[in-house]
């Protein structure tokens, strides 16, 4: 999709969740850990496993192990999603520091703001709903909701026809190089964050049009296309 060589102002944001919004990718690292272990594969290394965060369930176990039957990849999303309950039970998700004020300052602005997540719908609301958060989004976006997933642009596009908002006119944001593309794939500008799982280096190489490296900086970001 092009975009327009005129800037168009900024009116929709939508944020990836874990690890943009929320602080969990230790409870994604140690639970992808914990369902290998339960399901009898090998036990991979930190770096490995958070490098799957912010795809499906399935095609991140299919990704760590390619060798997995399409069963067994449904029988480790299964088992991930019991384990991850009761992780989320010892020590719930927090949003990352200053993510709280920078969305009060946002809707503020009179801004637009939705998630597009690979998470369930199911456990995106929920979680949402116990960190509290005190602005409310416009639509949620889970897994389940689309038939292609990041870095496909259709989650986005979804909240776009859903909200009537013109790519030109929105700004993905994400942690993760498939935010990035699921972004610039739907024809919005983009914004990596630093702060999350993927470095600097990756964001920028993924093609994002800003680079922030904690929350607060989106407002500077924001400043610049409105």
């Amino acid at each position: 999709m092009q975009m327009s060589d005129t800037p168009t102002p900024l009116r929709l944001i939508v944020f990836d969740f874990d690890g943009t919004l929320a602080d969990t990718s230790r409870h994604i690292v140690l639970t992808v850990q914990r369902t290998q272990k339960a399901m009898g594969l090998p036990v991979l290394s930190e770096e490995q496993c958070a490098g799957i965060i912010g795809l499906v369930l399935k095609d991140a176990f299919s990704t760590l192990h390619p060798s997995l039957s399409d069963e067994a990849a449904d029988a480790c999303v299964d088992t991930y999603r019991r384990i991850f309950a009761e992780t989320l039970a010892g020590f719930p998700p927090k949003p990352f520091d200053g993510v709280v004020l920078m969305l009060e300052r946002l809707h503020g602005r009179g801004l637009t703001m939705a998630i597009a997540s690979s998470r369930s719908s199911r456990s995106l609301r929920a979680l949402w709903a116990d960190m509290q958060m005190p602005v409310e989004m416009a639509m949620m976006v889970g897994s389940e909701d689309t038939e292609r997933h990041k870095p496909d642009g259709e989650p986005v596009e979804k909240i776009l026809e859903a909200l009537d908002v013109p790519a030109a006119a929105t700004l993905v944001v994400g942690d993760m190089p498939v935010d990035i593309l699921m972004g610039h794939n739907a024809g919005a500008r983009t914004c990596g964050v630093t702060y999350g799982n993927a470095s600097r280096e990756l964001l920028e190489k993924a093609g994002a049009d800003f680079v922030i490296d904690d929350a607060l900086s989106l407002l500077g970001v924001v400043e610049r296309l409105c």
